[in-house]
């Protein structure tokens, strides 16, 4: 057995807690540091991507030295870890999947979108401000707008880990449907690729949690957190 599938065999132990580090390793985005009887370790860029069965086993398939983000799947794991090693919680996010393979329906003007719009993507993203970030996912094909009489109503993209994300209706255009028919787009769109769709769901983002319900998406009773130095030095 290789390396990736022994990881895959691993994590599909809980495939809705571990789906980023599955979508990871099935897309190519991600490659297997370690594999024992007791947890996994992917490598995403500089983001260390960790399940194990409990905090011993997580630490150490820790590499020595590490200085870029460990994100831990598991609450209880990721705050142990974090304090062994010394790291603050950066962030704690549920894991929301579409476990069907049946596509939704969408009845809507949706359309990629260029260059042309960053600055209307970069003016109603409500979670960070990033410029150089949206350039990087208009340029990467991954950015969708939604169309009202031919009028930019919101949009839908897909992060760098490969989650679905970034969806923002502009309030003109709020309570009519936009944000479903969006949701549905890019589950469409996965879907149609192969992969599995799924979203990585801040825990205080109750109006997200509540739309990943109403599209049936399945998440995680537990969450994953990522860790790292509040200075910004372990990003």
């Amino acid at each position: 057995m290789t390396l990736r599938q022994a990881a895959l065999d691993y994590l599909e132990r809980d495939g809705v807690l571990c789906v980023a580090m599955l979508e990871a390793l099935r897309t190519g985005r991600a490659s297997p540091l370690s594999v024992t009887p007791q947890g996994v370790a992917l490598q995403m860029g500089s983001r260390l991507l960790l399940s194990a069965d409990d905090a011993p086993a997580a630490l150490s398939l820790v590499p020595a030295h590490w200085d870029g983000v460990v994100q831990v799947a598991g609450a209880q794991r990721a705050r142990q870890v974090a304090q062994a090693l010394g790291l603050s919680i950066l962030w704690e996010c549920y894991q929301s999947v579409y476990c069907s393979k049946t596509p939704r329906p969408v009845r809507a003007d949706i359309r990629p979108l260029g260059l042309a719009y960053h600055q209307a993507i970069l003016d109603h993203y409500h979670l960070f401000h990033d410029p150089e970030y949206i350039t990087q996912r208009i340029e990467a094909g991954v950015m969708y707008g939604i169309f009202v009489e031919d009028n930019l109503a919101g949009f839908v993209g897909e992060h760098w880990e490969g989650s679905m994300g970034m969806l923002e209706v502009f309030p003109p255009y709020r309570r009519l449907g936009l944000a479903t028919q969006l949701h549905n787009f890019t589950i469409n769109r996965y879907l149609a690729q192969g992969r599995t769709p799924f979203a990585e769901v801040l825990t205080d983002n109750a109006p997200s949690l509540a739309l990943q319900a109403k599209m049936g998406m399945t998440v995680s009773q537990d969450t994953v957190c990522a860790l790292g130095r509040q200075d910004g030095s372990s990003h």
